[in-house]
């Protein structure tokens, strides 16, 4: 059936197998593997809490084995193909790559604060209102038999204090249920208090649990006024951010959660520098420890907050393939390095690391690929200490204050790797350049000429007020002063360009400053995505929800 469906360029996400026996798993991978699928499509086993047939399973190419009730199969299964779900969605990775940078500045934001409880919950619940462009946001707690909006922004600012029974809402369903729950439209689900919807104004909504000790006390709700206005994305958004509320109760004594850093620091390096020198430089001086291993698992690099946070030399754990993790942890670290090895989305890892003096330390490690250091390829671990956000973020604020200093004493040195940083110039994905102070383009890449449809003999005559459309010239214009005038060092827009043959393209602009080694500003660096297909998808979406307002409301 699996073969037939292949063929038909139908194959599911997954498959789920239940076996009474080791051997019958394995027999799959064979078959499988033979119609050449098995890569293409994961297996995870259902099976008898046996070793053998657990390692057989594996070894055959399952991607997991579960045994009721030892491992928590639902959870698991839950936990293993969320990120399936969020890969179906048809985002884009570079939005992917965006939101999840944005996640990243919330995060940072937020735990370099130091806020009683109920001011943190509001700074929460604004970061996730921005994040996902809701209409509103809601921490609501469980007090007996009844939920409380204890903050809340957007449309249910007002709402704060009010009660909902557990037994008749989403958010009492979600804590009793103990996972992310969607309503895709309240008047149509009979699970949500529908009154209670009405009178805040909300059609969508989404609640992600907030646990202590293996127990739902709270969730973090997003609602909006439109009906279907939540996508994967945005559930992945408010789980995360949900965990930082969780921290907090946590520290008043109500509820234990440690918070996870996610990150992708292939866009980040990406981003920050683009040769070897630089590359190592920032692993070395980040405030976040970080461990490079190449691509069998040997470490190549252990940076100075790792010295920090566990106390090894680099010079004793460089060229080691040790983990310093529990050995039951070991195989889900496996898991986290092959997955962003082949490109698949990933969750950070929480466990524990033992630090030379024995003692161990509660850690939240992510992973993301770097393209080459020192001639070697492989992942970069971010380990975040949980608990430390203070003085994370005073070396966070360091780091980018000698980084600033690094880039300008090495300008005299970039020669020698120009050749390189061309070579990635052309070959990204993202339209590129470089832009004078009068709005010239001083260097362009090919994807940008795609985008504009100019050759770059002729772009390079041209500034970049040539071909903005007039409706957008005015804004970029002023944030461009700001950019060359010091105030501001980088600005993000969405606009139009009108292409030589006359139609328009939407595309995302972010730009930023490059100065010389004297701190003097010589031109600015722009990164040019074409978002037209999405302007098109929103634009039909609105359309959609235009034509089906109303016969709803009627």
């Amino acid at each position: 059936m699996i073969k037939h469906s292949a063929e038909r360029g139908a194959l599911p996400d997954a498959v789920l197998l239940v076996v009474d026996q080791g051997e019958q798993a394995v027999a799959a991978c064979h078959c499988l593997s033979e119609a050449a699928l098995l890569e293409r499509l994961p297996l995870v086993v259902i099976g008898p809490d046996d070793n053998a047939a657990r390692l057989a399973a594996l070894d055959a190419g399952a991607w997991d084995y579960l045994s009721p009730p030892r491992d928590g199969v639902e959870a698991r299964l839950q936990r293993w193909l969320q990120p399936k779900i969020g890969a179906s969605t048809g985002a884009g990775k570079a939005e992917d790559v965006e939101r999840l940078s944005r996640l990243i500045e919330a995060q940072a934001r937020i735990v370099s604060t130091k806020l009683d409880l109920e001011s943190l919950m509001q700074l929460v619940v604004d970061e996730v209102q921005t994040l996902t462009g809701a209409d509103g946001a809601v921490v609501e707690l469980a007090e007996g038999d009844e939920m409380v909006y204890r903050s809340a922004n957007g449309d249910a600012a007002g709402s704060i204090g009010v009660r909902l029974k557990i037994q008749s809402s989403l958010s009492g369903l979600c804590v009793r249920l103990g996972e992310v729950l969607k309503c895709d439209d309240s008047e149509l689900d009979p699970r949500v208090d529908r009154a209670a919807s009405r009178r805040v104004g909300l059609r969508s909504m989404v609640c992600t649990p907030l646990r202590h000790s293996g127990e739902v006390v709270g969730v973090l709700k997003i609602i909006g006024r439109q009906p279907h206005a939540f996508d994967a994305l945005d559930l992945k958004s408010l789980t995360i951010m949900g965990d930082i509320v969780a921290s907090a109760l946590y520290h008043e004594a109500v509820l234990e959660e440690r918070r996870a850093l996610l990150s992708d620091k292939e866009a980040a390096l990406s981003q920050l520098n683009r040769s070897n020198e630089r590359l190592r430089s920032l692993i070395s001086s980040a405030p976040i420890a970080m461990c490079a291993r190449d691509e069998a698992g040997r470490i190549i690099l252990w940076n100075a907050a790792a010295e920090r946070l566990l106390g090894y030399e680099a010079a004793d754990v460089e060229g080691l393939s040790e983990t310093f993790m529990p050995p039951e942890d070991e195989p889900a670290f496996k898991q986290l390095i092959e997955s962003q090895q082949v490109g698949l989305p990933t969750e950070p890892l929480r466990t524990r690391m033992k630090k030379q003096d024995g003692a161990t330390v509660d850690v939240s490690i992510t992973a993301a690929p770097f393209p080459e250091l020192d001639g070697q390829s492989g992942s970069i671990n971010l380990i975040l200490d949980i608990g430390e956000q203070l003085r994370l973020d005073m070396e966070r604020k360091q780091l980018r204050s000698r980084l600033e200093q690094q880039v300008a004493d090495r300008t005299a040195s970039l020669e020698e790797t120009t050749q390189k940083l061309e070579t990635i110039f052309e070959q990204t994905g993202v339209g590129l350049a470089l832009v004078g102070t009068d709005g010239r383009w001083l260097q362009v890449n090919q994807r940008l000429c795609d985008i504009v449809g100019y050759p770059k003999e002729e772009l390079l005559e041209l500034t970049f007020q040539n071909i903005t459309h007039e409706d957008d010239l005015e804004i970029d214009l002023a944030q461009a002063t700001k950019l060359f005038a010091g105030e501001i060092t980088s600005y993000s827009m969405d606009k139009r360009y009108i292409r030589k043959d006359g139609s328009v393209v939407w595309i995302s602009l972010t730009g930023s400053l490059h100065r010389d080694s004297n701190g003097q500003i010589i031109e600015a660096i722009a990164a040019i995505q074409d978002i037209s297909e999405r302007k098109r998808a929103q634009d039909a979406e609105h359309l959609f929800h235009r034509a089906l307002l109303p016969p709803l409301t009627a």
